[in-house]
């Protein structure tokens, strides 16, 4: 049974939080969107792990693939970053490519130079498969797959509340930041209406973490929104 998300407002509980409403045919669940970025807490974020390992999957003179460790940036001035890690193990497990033939010696130095090159990126939160190219060609080839959606992505997460299991939700609701704060993502306001966003979820198992209600769910985006 499937079950929509959009962007109409829901009923307000006694301590006016959003609640679920069913549509007249009993098969929608329509969730309210928040007023305004207040209603939830700002996160203040954390800062990136100084002993992350990499576990590599995949590696040919092409492509890299990892399980990427979860609160490590993709890149950028930081201890820890995918970039950093990866680098680090080229380094020491450098799979050679063959050299064109009409490569001269001027510009040898510059073309065994070890890169790995971003064709997608995770947020820095999340955890598991990352592929990287190390040539032109293939960053081309893995980018174009991504940008013609011919990859399909599912992501597992855990979440507060009980969702009923085996069943579908499909969400489709904007995406916007919380103010400043690169950590925080929030459902779309009149006043940050954010960017469009659609995702299939399933609900898997529901148990319990640190005394709360969880539910594991697996989540397929279609827009893959930052």
């Amino acid at each position: 049974e499937k079950v929509s998300v959009d962007n109409d407002a829901g009923r307000k509980d006694e301590n006016g939080e959003n609640q679920v409403k069913d549509s007249e045919k009993r098969k929608d669940t329509v969730l309210g969107p928040r007023k305004s970025e207040e209603d939830e807490p700002i996160s203040i974020g954390r800062r990136p792990p100084t002993n992350a390992k990499l576990n590599v999957v995949f590696h040919d003179a092409q492509y890299i693939v990892i399980n990427k460790p979860f609160d490590v940036r993709m890149d950028g001035e930081f201890p820890t970053t995918v970039q950093t890690l990866v680098l680090d193990y080229l380094s020491r497990n450098q799979v050679s490519s063959p050299t064109p033939s009409t490569l001269s010696s001027s510009n040898a130095t510059e073309a065994d130079q070890i890169k790995a090159r971003n064709v997608h990126q995770l947020d820095y939160a999340t955890s598991g498969i990352l592929i990287l190219a190390l040539t032109k060609k293939a960053a081309a080839f893995a980018c174009a797959q991504f940008e013609k959606r011919r990859t399909k992505k599912c992501y597992l997460a855990i979440v507060y509340g009980e969702l009923d299991v085996n069943r579908e939700y499909f969400i489709d609701l904007p995406i916007a930041k919380v103010g400043e704060n690169e950590f925080r993502m929030t459902s779309g306001t009149f006043n940050n209406p954010g960017r469009h966003a659609s995702t299939y979820i399933y609900a898997l198992e529901v148990g319990k973490y640190k005394g709360k209600v969880v539910t594991k769910v697996a989540l397929f985006p279609i827009t893959g929104r930052r």
